[in-house]
């Protein structure tokens, strides 16, 4: 579970609670404004009823001992679990999976403490500790009074001191005795302190075990932290012991942060109301916004001017599939709107375009785009605009241009120019529209010297162009699995240069002529080309 977890020390987090319904919901609430919270994993473990009772434990102060009720109104919180005198328990050696640490970092003085342990099973009784308020392994090991150190005397105190993190804080101390020490009921008597009070004097546990040796039992204390935030536990001989049985023993300790759960639901309660108010509150300040920004929207759209009209009478409405439209309008709005083709609402002559860019002139050339230069122009309104001239020749066809006028007339952005709208000579034949599909026919027949560029004519080596146009061939296939790789195309276009450059003799046809000047070419007048231009409002920069 915690494998992908980046930190080297995993914080488990352990709670004991009694709970009343059916769903346990647990909620991970940040402490301030600036945190959050996570767990990496959950494991819920239901445990016996008596587990934690309401009666029987010790509230031990300065004040004495008195009787603590309802205990278990409070979650408690596992700060230690220790198995005296005994070995690392790990979850799969305890009932309910927990995890016992041995004593030795939290022994005060540990010349004082001998270590015992026996292999008898322990003598489990109604009434008594069962193998679910701690594991065997727990009672059959356990420390005793290390009575071989002479240095110590006869009377001495065995101490544990254990840090819990905070001071003045309520905690339940659970210690777990069972006699494996004594060979005979009645023998054994010691005390038992909790931060140096006297929490339980001249404990007999023949009396607590109903007169059975080897019996589990467990006594349960509640005790506040001293200032330093360390909780001390001692045990030591009674004053009613005899000379030759003094002695005292602890087989575990268990020691748990009490949490005041009606408090902690009083909190909770608290923050979610605090969380619904500001959530009420925040959702008003967003409704009121949206109306206000709704009002000023619709008073922006009412004063709005009327758009200009365009002093050209010749505009018509685009028909893309509907052949050539003869009628013109005259007056018609140019604006930025789609029409309900999908496309551009508008066409614009030809001429208009000639006249807004000085035919074409090279110096108002502001770019190149995949349907060959953009040009910079003004309409006869005083529009700015950036026509876009698809051209015999350029790297994409009419559906790409096509496209690329529904895509753009949706489309608005601070960094991209509005769409006005095509314009269209329709004298130039279908076949020759798409650039590929023209080239392939005269491909297939043999003869694609025959539309090559008129600037190229006799400067291109027959062998290189045959090349060049079984490439085109192979990467216009209809299916992906015929066309070639990209590597394989950058090598044909390397040995087409080549062909190119070395000149007829590498190639073998030493006699290869010049192709011929092209016959079958779309002349560039306005009245038998094709001249496709998309026009887009731009800044004068």
């Amino acid at each position: 579970m915690l494998r992908d977890f980046s930190t080297q020390v995993a914080v488990l987090k352990e709670y004991i609670m009694k709970v009343d319904d059916e769903m346990l919901e647990i909620l991970l609430i940040p402490v301030d404004e600036s945190g959050f919270g996570f767990v990496s994993g959950i494991e819920v473990f239901s445990a016996p009823r008596d587990f934690i009772v309401d009666y029987g434990a010790r509230l031990v102060s300065a004040n004495g001992i008195e009787e603590y009720r309802n205990l278990s109104l409070h979650v408690l919180e596992t700060i230690h679990r220790i198995n005296v005198g005994g070995s690392k328990l790990t979850p799969f050696n305890d009932t309910l999976w927990r995890s016992w640490i041995p004593d030795d970092d939290f022994l005060v003085l540990k010349s004082a403490a001998k270590r015992v342990a026996t292999t008898h099973t322990p003598n489990y009784q109604s009434g008594g500790a069962s193998p679910e308020i701690a594991p065997d392994d727990v009672y059959m090991t356990a420390q005793q009074m290390n009575k071989e150190n002479a240095t110590l005397g006869a009377r001495f105190n065995i101490t544990w001191e254990f840090p819990v993190g905070s001071f003045g804080v309520r905690h339940l101390v659970r210690l777990h005795f069972c006699d494996i020490v004594s060979t005979s009921l009645n023998q054994l008597y010691f005390d038992v302190y909790v931060n140096d009070y006297s929490a339980y004097k001249d404990l007999d546990l023949s009396t607590l075990t109903f007169h059975m040796l080897s019996s589990p039992v467990y006594v349960d204390f509640i005790a506040d932290s001293d200032d330093l935030g360390v909780m001390r536990v001692s045990v030591g001989p009674s004053d009613i012991s005899t000379s030759l049985k003094v002695n005292a023993i602890l087989n575990g300790v268990e020691i748990m942060k009490m949490i005041n759960a009606a408090d902690s639901q009083s909190e909770y309660t608290k923050r979610t109301i605090w969380i619904a108010l500001g959530s009420t509150l925040g959702g008003l300040l967003i409704f009121s916004l949206a109306v206000l920004a709704a009002v000023l929207l619709c008073k922006c759209k009412k004063q709005k001017p009327k758009p200009r009209r365009a002093e050209s009478a010749g505009w018509t409405h685009l028909r893309v599939y509907g052949g050539s439209s003869r009628s013109r309008m005259s007056e018609v709005t140019v604006n930025a709107s789609p029409g309900p083709n999908g496309y551009h609402s508008l066409r614009i002559p030809f001429a208009d375009i000639k006249s807004a860019t000085n035919n074409f002139d090279e110096k108002l050339i502001i770019g190149v785009g995949g349907f060959g230069m953009v040009y910079k122009g003004v309409l006869k309104d005083n529009t700015k605009v950036a026509v876009k001239r698809g051209v015999p020749g350029s790297r994409q066809g009419l559906p790409e241009f096509q496209t690329e006028i529904a895509v753009l007339s949706r489309i608005r952005h601070r960094h991209l120019v509005s769409l006005i709208g095509p314009a269209v000579d329709p004298l130039l034949a279908r076949e020759q529209v798409n650039l590929a599909e023209w080239a392939m026919q005269w491909q297939k027949k043999g003869m694609l010297e025959k539309i090559i560029d008129p600037h190229l004519v006799g400067q291109i080596n027959r062998n290189s162009l045959k090349k060049y146009g079984e490439t085109a061939e192979k990467c216009l296939a209809d299916y992906g699995v015929d066309r070639p790789t990209m590597g394989d195309v950058l090598w044909n276009l390397e040995y087409v240069l080549q062909l190119q450059e070395s000149g007829p003799s590498e190639d073998g046809n030493a006699n290869a002529q010049e192709l011929p000047s092209p016959s079958m070419i779309p002349q560039g007048s306005s009245t038998d080309t094709k001249n496709q231009q998309s026009f887009f409002p731009v800044d004068d920069q």
